[in-house]
């Protein structure tokens, strides 16, 4: 296997130009910064007030701060250390590890949402069937289960860019597989149909169709026309006072499902083009400007969830404040 600078995926000898270079560094540390800054911040109002957005939609919530958080730092890391450094013309497998991180993150992202996703289905359309549905616990274990499959998604990219194929990183760039001589392996028909059904469907746009659909559809019914109808729906009996519970509660979920709406959409803006980077770059040409482009939209996902929080929820800002007496000096 060569390990020589020519083999490096982000080799300093190519012909990057300088001004997309720093302007990438640039804003990737200012995302970077913004991720640590304002996922630090959520992760102690969400704990401070673990019934933010209610029990079991705050659990999926921290866990997306949490990862956001870890994706802050990776950025600062890579963009400075990785970047700066050179690592990646000197040690070629610390950069294999840099850029699957992203990898995991990102799937850890798309699980999650689309859990949160399913969540407020739940929430609007069976309202008083919902925590017996989705208790708090029953969401700790999916999120648990969206890092199980985040991780193994995960593992077969390692497997299928290690053990196998030739992985093209420019137009005439490319290193071999470590478990080769220098040549690329052909893999069996039974991985190429693993990898489509477990990876590419089941991992990829199965999760990502359910979360456009879904979305699409909550937001409609949320935005006020067709509230009246789903009211009806959501009333179980003739009691008056059933019916005003039910609508209240219903409201409040509503309320509540609104900024994730958002968030969901954001993460399809941000992260498709990323996608689609990576389907392109190995079959076409593309320009160090796009993949710069694609690069700083994925990082700015890693902090836009705490601007949507505090600029869409009412009860985000309220726990934001009971954070003030912890820091503030006490006045007699």
């Amino acid at each position: 296997m060569n390990l020589s600078n020519d083999s490096a995926p982000f080799s300093h000898s190519q012909p990057v130009s300088v001004y997309i270079h720093i302007g990438r560094m640039v804003a990737s540390n200012l995302s970077g910064s913004l991720a640590i800054l304002l996922n630090t911040l959520s992760c102690f109002v969400l704990h401070r007030c673990p019934t933010c957005f209610g029990e079991t939609t705050t659990v999926f919530a921290r866990s997306l701060s949490l990862v956001g958080l870890v994706y802050g730092f990776l950025i600062i890391i890579t963009e400075n250390i990785y970047g700066l450094l050179g690592i990646a013309d000197r040690y070629v497998l610390i950069c294999w590890v840099f850029l699957l991180i992203p990898i995991l993150l990102g799937q850890l992202n798309l699980q999650l949402i689309t859990c949160l996703t399913i969540d407020r289905f739940i929430a609007i359309h069976y309202s008083l069937q919902y925590h017996s549905y989705l208790p708090p616990g029953r969401a700790r274990r999916m999120s648990l289960a969206a890092v199980a499959q985040a991780t193994g998604l995960t593992s077969v990219v390692i497997c299928d860019r290690y053990l196998f194929s030739e992985v093209y990183f420019d137009n005439d760039l490319r290193i071999c597989s470590i478990a080769g001589d220098g040549y690329s392996r052909e893999p069996p028909l039974a991985w190429r149909v693993f990898q489509l059904v477990y990876a590419v469907i089941l991992g990829v746009l199965i999760p990502v169709i359910l979360v456009i659909v879904v979305n699409v559809y909550l937001f409609v019914i949320t935005t006020g026309h067709t509230m009246v109808s789903l009211r009806n729906v959501q009333r179980h009996g003739d009691g008056v006072s059933k019916s005003i519970s039910t609508e209240s509660i219903l409201r409040t979920q509503v309320r509540v499902a609104r900024p994730f709406i958002v968030i969901s959409g954001f993460f399809l803006a941000l992260w498709l083009p990323g996608l689609l980077f990576v389907v392109l770059s190995k079959t076409t040409s593309y320009s160090q400007l796009f993949q710069a482009i694609t690069h700083v939209l994925a990082n700015c996902n890693s902090w836009l969830n705490d601007i949507v929080y505090i600029s869409m929820s009412r009860r985000y800002r309220a726990a934001m404040k009971t954070l003030r007496p912890a820091v503030s000096p006490r006045h007699n």
